[in-house]
């Protein structure tokens, strides 16, 4: 398989600004007795981006502060989308 040698993402990250609000879905949970699967929408700014080696390959990962937890998480930067943006 032939790779232009960036990082999985990497073009994509070109499009966000260290302080972004960015939003991302997780899924919950899947009820088995209809099918459906639960998902809860995040908010959080975006205070970094960085490349890291995962699967085999470089991965794009933005750097998150949501605004419901007091922590930063790693998510894949193909994850986010910008929030509110005019």
């Amino acid at each position: 398989m032939k790779t232009s040698g960036k990082a999985l993402g990497e073009d994509y990250a070109k499009k966000f600004t260290i302080g972004d609000l960015v939003s991302w879905v997780e899924f919950d949970y899947m009820d088995y007795s209809t099918g459906k699967s639960q998902k809860k929408t995040f908010h959080g700014i975006l205070i970094g981006l960085t490349a890291k080696h995962s699967g085999g390959r470089e991965v794009c990962f933005a750097k998150v502060m949501p605004n419901t937890k007091d922590t930063i998480m790693e998510i894949s930067v193909i994850r986010i989308r910008k929030f509110g943006t005019i």
